[in-house]
């Protein structure tokens, strides 16, 4: 374009900017002269104390510095009111050479949905960032957008995604929202010529600035005893619960994964608003996000939702071990008993924490707090006859009826086209997710088909096909045929083994590899990717490129043709399961670091797949079995049972056998409810199918299948979903004889009374035999 044709579109550009009449639609809207105040900012993650995102303000002394290095970070601002925005203007960091060389930006109106400003063609618009870390840089929006939420998404960057900036937008200084009246994260609304705040749970005022129901609860003051607080686990003896408390030595779980918890009795049921949180005090560790769960008899757990949304509510905590984070509730909440269950930690999962909240809100508070759920409620004899009902807090699903069975369990009457305990199934097919190990599900009439990754098959995908380790780990690879495009002297292409040091390049560069030769054509359907242990790096992103000579090379690829970016690990895990969607016929196989956390690349593989004449042909369409009604789960096979008839307890010297209440299809008189016992009446393989809901989010759900008197596993393997529940599922293909028996039982001493609510046992026929 001609220099005249720049100079048209930069008037009209100006034009159309400064044509808001009497707002002054280019003024700086608070970053810079800290109108917009610290808790107003935020961000997806930040490196440590002096790089929050209250740093991020044009012209301050720091930066704000994402924790990660990945170009998904963001830092946020919350302009209190909706305004017309129109442009930003961008630094890098004042301490350090890093800066933002483009990014994209988010706006919205209530910050859960958010849309992108875009370009003249409708792409998402990549702006122009900074060179250095020092000169500010100003980008004009082509069209003002008006928002409350602006949110910057750093793209490419120099060092490290750091930046400072500015917004720049209208402004009418005579609005009464302009000046941030509204305290401690409140909202404000303009009223006429005045404002309203909505203020959040634990504070009430003009401006939201008085606390209420926010008083410690006794961590402390150790009011609480010690013999009210618990945990998952502890490390050692100084560990322990005990040391849990605010300003002291601190808890340590015992071992370095998510969802460890930290317990608390409060005695009897208290309003509580929140939780202040520590690092420990001598390690450098500390958990940086958390949920609560919430409880009023010790048994039955309601994670802390995030309003209205219903979500799981997660909570930003620490970035240092010492300073105090407070974060309050979307909503008070009555409870006896409180866990603390940690999502995301440095180093190791430890805190330290205090409780705010009251015993009873006065009757103003009252008033003015509009629960969106029902609060939880238990019975105590301490001067308050709170309600013990198992049906208050609303279990049944999809408009199910709830009925209560004594004062602790229930039933749900479920509306037609929907099934299952709590009603949690409907008429689709694909609705019970049938498909195991990632497979994709597609209903076809009344039944389904699943798209099975590399390495299984079978109408469910359950069957393990070409997923047998290629030899990193057993050492049938030699360490010759281990190479890469540069290494350092202690991280050679060898230390790669699941058991090694792992293999770093010797520099920085987004072209490094490291390579394998299989010695001869091979299956393979997978890759287990592993951290770097000795520094705490992983790879979050990586290609895969493969050759049949060594000499030709091609990329796995997306449906655009170009390199696939497969999703790596996250930060604090340690080893990951990546499979193909179709297997690679290839001897020379390369895996290429795209993206990294910490200074370097660096990582430890293990290659799954098979040989190439063991690769057996994969069948995904064995005839479906149309079930009876609509009502029915509609799955292939012999028998499906579901639901519990017995108490799920044991105390006695044998094991207890799980009988189901439901029978929805059968073929012949293959179930007997009352042993709990599926005999087969047609020899063939089957996959037996068990899955299990523990409502205690912490205790796996141990259940173990019998055939013919021997255990066919040790228990299910299972983890937390959103809703705080534990789900565990289990897959096995066996072969039957006719009289042969299967059941599932409860290990002798095992009391699991009122933790499963659910389980169910699938018999699915796949091939019959004489």
């Amino acid at each position: 374009m001609s220099q005249s044709g720049k100079l048209i579109n930069f008037l009209v550009l100006q034009f159309v900017v400064l044509s808001h009449g009497d707002q002054h639609c280019s003024t700086p809207l608070g970053m810079e002269d800290g109108t917009i105040p610290d808790n107003m900012i935020t961000s997806s993650s930040w490196f440590d104390e002096q790089s929050g995102p209250s740093a991020a303000r044009l012209n301050g002394d720091g930066g704000w510095a994402s924790y990660r290095k990945l170009s998904d970070q963001w830092v946020q601002v919350d302009l209190n009111t909706p305004r017309l925005i129109t442009g930003i203007v961008t630094q890098g960091n004042a301490v350090y050479n890093e800066f933002v060389m483009s990014y994209y930006v988010h706006y919205s109106m209530d910050g859960k949905q958010w849309k992108t400003i875009r370009d003249s063609y409708q792409n998402a618009k990549l702006f122009d960032g900074n060179l250095d870390h020092d000169t500010p840089v100003q980008a004009i929006f082509i069209k003002g957008v008006r928002a409350r939420f602006i949110r910057i998404q750093p793209y490419v960057f120099h060092g490290h995604p750091s930046m400072r900036f500015e917004l720049l937008g209208c402004v009418n200084k005579t609005q009464s929202c302009w000046s941030y009246p509204c305290k401690n994260g409140a909202a404000c609304s303009e009223v006429g010529n005045d404002f309203e705040c909505t203020c959040l749970p634990g504070f009430i005022g003009k401006t939201c600035k008085k606390e209420y129901c926010s008083t410690p609860l006794g961590l402390e003051s150790e009011s609480i005893p010690d013999s009210q607080l618990s945990a998952s686990s502890y490390w050692s003896g100084e560990g322990t619960a005990t040391y849990g408390r605010l300003n002291a030595y601190g808890w340590a779980a015992a071992s370095e994964r998510k969802y460890e918890w930290f317990g608390v009795d409060l005695g009897h049921p208290k309003y509580i608003s929140g939780i202040i949180t520590q690092g420990h005090s001598y390690w450098p560790e500390w958990t940086t996000s958390y949920n609560v769960l919430v409880s009023n008899d010790s048994d039955t757990w309601t994670t802390i939702s995030n309003g209205t949304s219903g979500e799981p509510q997660i909570f930003k905590a620490n970035v240092d071990k010492n300073s105090q984070v407070k974060n309050f509730f979307t909503d008070i909440v009555m409870t006896r008993y409180v866990r603390i269950r940690i999502e995301e930690f440095k180093s190791h999962p430890s805190l330290r924490l205090e409780i705010l909240g009251c015993e009873d809100p006065d009757a103003f508070v009252l008033a003015t707090y509009k629960p969106t759920t029902r609060p939880l409620t238990t019975s105590s004899s301490e001067g308050h006859n709170y309600v013990q009902e198992p049906c208050n807090n609303y279990p049944c699903e999809n408009g199910g009826t709830c009925q209560p069975i004594g004062s602790t369990s229930f039933s749900c009457q479920c509306p037609d086209g929907f099934t299952g305990y709590v009603c949690q199934d409907g008429p689709g097919a694909c609705e019970s997710n049938p498909c195991l190990n990632s497979g994709w599900c597609t209903e076809q009439g009344t039944s389904f088909k699943c798209a099975c990754l590399a390495g299984f098959t079978g109408k469910r995908c359950q069957k393990d096909t070409c997923v047998d380790e290629l030899g990193m780990d057993k050492g049938t690879i030699p360490d010759s045929a281990i190479t890469a495009s540069s290494y350092v002297d202690s991280s050679r292409p060898s230390d790669a083994r699941p058991k090694g040091f792992g293999w770093m390049p010797s520099s920085s560069d987004y072209d490094s590899y490291i390579q394998v030769d299989l010695s001869d054509t091979k299956n393979v359907s997978a890759v287990v990717l592993m951290d770097y242990p000795q520094w705490s790096i992983v790879v979050t992103e990586f290609q895969i490129s493969y050759s049949t000579d060594g000499v030709n090379w091609q990329f796995v690829t997306g449906n655009n043709g170009e390199p696939l970016d497969l999703l790596g690990l996250e930060y604090g895990t340690e080893i990951l399961q990546i499979h193909m969607y179709d297997p690679l016929t290839t001897r020379y196989i390369r895996i290429h670091p795209t993206k990294w956390i910490g200074y370097q690349a660096g990582m430890r593989f293990e290659l799954l797949g098979c040989e190439l004449s063991n690769t057996p042909s994969i069948v995904n369409d064995l005839p479906p079995i149309t079930p009876a009604t609509a009502t029915t789960i509609p799955r292939d096979g012999i028998a499906f049972l579901y639901g519990l008839t017995n108490p799920i307890s044991n105390d006695q010297d044998t094991a207890q056998v799980v009988r189901f209440d439901y029978k929805y299809f059968d073929y012949g008189d293959s179930y007997e409810p009352s042993t709990g016992v599926f005999t087969s009446t047609i020899p063939g393989m089957y996959h037996v199918f068990v899955s299990a809901t523990s409502t205690n989010p912490y205790l796996p759900p141990i259940l173990t299948v019998m055939h013919n008197n021997k255990p066919l596993n040790d228990q299910l393997s299972s983890k937390p979903s959103s809703d705080g529940l534990l789900r565990g599922e289990l897959g096995i293909v066996i072969r039957l004889d006719k009289g042969d028996r299967v059941w599932v039982e409860i290990p002798a001493g095992t009391s699991l009374k009122g933790d499963i609510v659910n389980s169910s046992l699938a018999m699915q026929l796949l091939s019959q035999t004489n």
